[in-house]
């Protein structure tokens, strides 16, 4: 088994039920039991995580597809750990010296990336490596990352979701996340 389909997502915007509903409904059209395996823009240290640290978009996703017995695969494994108390905790438990550690964990993952601006490329051929090796059915991940994954794999069906090029800021974000080798756009909003 290969990958077989690849589905970009806007996840800073995921915090809205209708972008999580899209994805599930793509994966859902072609696979309608769930796909055997399933890769996710989550670290492999997420696994261990009972807190709300991550995009609550790639744990939505994860819990469904679980439920209906795929394999989830940890697709982003570059990406920094928190402290083990931040792991174990929900946000409405922190305390302040926890939104301080907290802060501190998204300073650090801000200052990696703007000291290193090829660390996305990184990641995103970290996340190839995983495809390659664990040969996902499914895949979602940011849009950013499943462009290059595209790339690599032109032979992988590629949906992508993007915004609406109604005002200046989207069609900048469009630009920026370039889906121009997606074989379909679905639009938000």
């Amino acid at each position: 088994m290969s990958l077989e389909l690849l589905i970009g997502v806007i996840h800073p915007f995921a915090k809205n039920i209708p972008m999580v509903v899209s994805a599930c409904k793509v994966i859902f059209k072609r696979y309608p039991e769930g796909p055997k395996s399933l890769m996710l823009e989550l670290p492999e240290w997420y696994s261990e995580s009972t807190g709300s640290l991550i995009d609550p978009f790639f744990d939505v996703i994860k819990n469904i597809y679980e439920e209906k017995g795929s394999k989830i695969i940890y697709g982003d494994l570059l990406r920094i750990s928190p402290n083990k108390r931040l792991l174990s905790l929900k946000k409405e438990d922190y305390k302040l010296m926890d939104y301080l550690s907290y802060a501190n964990y998204v300073v650090k993952e801000l200052a990696l990336f703007l000291r290193n601006p090829f660390f996305l490329k990184k990641r995103d051929k970290k996340m190839l490596e995983v495809i390659e090796k664990e040969n996902p059915q499914v895949a979602v991940v940011g849009t950013y990352h499943a462009n290059y994954i595209k790339k690599m794999m032109p032979h992988v069906r590629y949906v992508a979701h993007s915004l609406p090029d109604t005002n200046i800021l989207f069609r900048f974000l469009n630009y920026l996340l370039g889906q121009e080798n997606a074989d379909e756009r679905i639009n938000l909003l």
